[in-house]
Order: structure tokens, then C-alpha cells, then sequence
């Protein structure tokens, strides 16, 4: 539901590709889709030895990776970057 300056409330309607587009964009979807699928290599990468600081280093990497899908916001820090 969206509510105007007014007071005013209006239901939340689809209205088409244009709509769709402005809440799902492609870019950002591609970039969550890298962020996550790099999430999982870094899972699996740990798997393989199954030490707890490859795990710890999973989890770091998972977080940074996260974060880079906001890397175009103004409080993103480079040093969050994954590497």
C-alpha cells in the first residue's frame, strides 16, 4: 500500500514491465545472483577441508560478498570488496 503526503492510500498495483523493472533491477538481480553464487563456492571450498578457520573464512567471505551488491551506495567502503 503506498500512502501520500496527503494522508491518502492507494493499493499497491502491478503496472507492467516499467513497474517491474524499477523494483527487480536486472543489474542488481545479477549482482545478488553472483554475490550468492560466490557464497556457495566459498561453502563448498570450505567443505573440502572442513577446518573451522576455512569455515570462519566462509562466513567472511559470504558477508563481504553480500555487501558488494550495495556497492554502488554512497556508505559502501572499498575495503568490504570482496577479494
Amino acid at each position: 500500500m503506498l500512502v501520500l503526503d496527503t494522508g491518502a492510500e492507494i493499493e499497491d498495483v502491478f503496472l507492467g514491465p516499467a513497474d517491474h523493472m524499477a523494483r527487480f533491477d536486472p543489474e542488481r538481480v545479477f549482482a545478488e545472483f553472483n554475490a550468492k553464487q560466490a557464497i556457495v563456492d566459498a561453502y563448498e571450498a570450505g567443505l573440502e577441508t572442513g577446518a573451522a578457520t576455512d569455515y570462519l573464512q566462509g562466513l567472511c567471505k559470504a558477508i563481504a560478498w553480500l555487501a558488494v551488491v550495495y556497492a554502488d551506495h554512497a556508505d559502501y567502503r572499498e575495503s568490504w570488496r570482496p577479494s
